[in-house]
């Protein structure tokens, strides 16, 4: 069962099976982990046309790079993420780049056909 819990502005929402439709709803994803690998869901936002903000965790830096795609902080930077947060909202234009640059690094990168195609070129060579 999926608890909805609204506080203010803030909407906890439990567990869902499909985040795409939270996520269109959002102009900004930001990522605060102490540690990840591959962070599975700054690749979901970034699909759905998210600017990203994250700590410098795993293999953020392979997909996002500052100024270009989103930004990148250190990890319990509090002061930079707060800085960049701001800067970001308010300038939508450096937003909209942003958004329309995550969703093209997905596709490059992350498209399911694309994996598809990798993994088999895996196996066909073993």
């Amino acid at each position: 069962m999926v608890q909805h819990l609204k506080i203010k502005n803030i909407d906890f929402i439990g567990q869902v099976d499909d985040v795409r439709p939270y996520l269109s709803n959002f102009d900004l994803y930001l990522c605060t982990s102490t540690f990840e690998s591959s962070p599975i869901s700054i690749w979901e936002a970034m699909s759905m046309e998210c600017a990203i903000i994250s700590t410098d965790v795993g293999d953020v830096s392979l997909l996002i790079e500052s100024n270009i795609s989103g930004e990148i902080v250190g990890v319990g930077d509090i002061n930079d993420m707060v800085r960049k947060t701001s800067f970001i909202l308010d300038n939508p234009k450096i937003m909209n780049r942003y958004k329309s640059k995550c969703r093209e690094i997905i596709i490059e990168n992350l498209d399911v056909k694309l994996c598809v195609a990798n993994h088999l070129k895996v196996f066909d060579s073993l």
